[in-house]
């Protein structure tokens, strides 16, 4: 674990949710000078601390669906397993790659036009990797909670969130304009509108302008800062949820209880066997049972069964998988 201080951990819980934030404006939020503030970054990216930036999309509002499939493997050198994951960190419709313990080896987030869609992906890769499935799971995407990071700091939570109501708007429209500044930024949100204007023959002012309707029309949700926790000693874990009658009120009830747990970053709700998931960064494996013990007893009139397991490494993060789309 590296040896950070609680400016460094202000800079992280500044920019966790705001990415894009000025650096004159962070360094005022976090009470240190420009000057500081930028060597402060440099030195947590030097680290592997701070890993980048990227734009959250929503891309249901201009008609893509996100499915997620959970993989369990057998009789598969290792060799094999890094073509599987090369395989998956290539396929233009992935927007989340990541290896994974407990029963299931590989997790992975597509995004498609619809379920026949989908379905023609999940045969191709059955067809070419079926002799190592052992087991699967299907999940349909039904909306995203993304929450700040409010164990970063001890203070009172952070209210912002992210929330991705996955509904197609279909007076939204984009253009390839729009399609390659959404690329340029999925990976790289602190690039300045100068800069992007330079890489796609815009002024500033045009690069901005295009940016703030792609925010007033929810298609850019906000930006998050990309790190890993386990350099500061926390460990990530994925806790799926089978839910029984899931009404309404224990529902609104069950996400209250996500967004006010600081170790809780992610609450998705699917159609499939596991209708809630829940992502913790947490400081061990005890802990996280201690909180699983926790939420058992507060719900248990509707959790029937739960898995779980650590999130060992992300492959792939790109919530705008650029070749994927083809504009009508």
């Amino acid at each position: 674990m590296e040896e950070i201080n609680k400016k460094d951990r202000r800079i992280i819980s500044q920019l966790d949710m705001n990415a894009r934030m000025p650096i004159n404006e962070l360094a005022r939020k976090v009470q240190i000078s420009r000057e500081v503030a930028e060597y402060r970054i440099k030195r947590l990216t030097k680290l592997g601390i701070i890993t980048g930036a990227h734009t959250v999309f929503n891309l249901d509002v201009i008609g893509y669906r996100s499915f997620r499939l959970l993989l369990r493997l057998f009789n598969l050198k290792s060799e094999q397993k890094k073509e599987l994951i090369t395989y998956f960190q290539n396929h233009p419709n992935t927007w989340w790659v990541a290896s994974v313990g407990g029963r299931w080896d590989i997790i992975l987030n597509f995004i498609a036009k619809d379920s026949t869609e989908f379905n023609s992906i999940f045969e191709e890769i059955v067809i070419k990797y079926g002799q190592y499935l052992q087991d699967y799971e299907i999940l349909i995407y039904i909306n995203i909670h993304d929450y700040p990071r409010n164990y970063l700091l001890e203070k009172k939570n952070e209210e912002k969130e992210f929330y991705h109501p996955m509904i197609i708007k279909e007076k939204v429209k984009i253009d390839d304009t729009d399609i390659n500044l959404m690329s340029l930024i999925s990976n790289n949100a602190q690039l300045n509108y100068t800069d992007l204007g330079k890489k796609i023959n815009l002024t500033r002012n045009a690069v901005k302008h295009r940016i703030q309707n792609l925010e007033k029309n929810e298609l850019i949700l906000g930006y998050r800062l990309s790190y890993h926790p386990s350099k500061l000693g926390y460990s990530s874990y994925l806790l799926l949820l089978n839910i029984n009658n899931l009404k309404k009120d224990r529902e609104r009830e069950l996400i209250q209880y996500a967004k006010t747990n600081k170790h809780i970053i992610f609450a998705v709700k699917h159609i499939g066997k596991y209708r809630i998931t829940l992502e913790y960064e947490i400081e061990n494996e005890k802990e996280f049972h201690r909180q699983l013990s926790d939420l058992r007893d507060r719900f248990n009139d509707i959790i029937l069964d739960f898995d779980f397991f650590p999130i060992f490494f992300d492959h792939k993060i790109n919530y705008f998988p650029l070749s994927q789309l083809i504009m009508n």
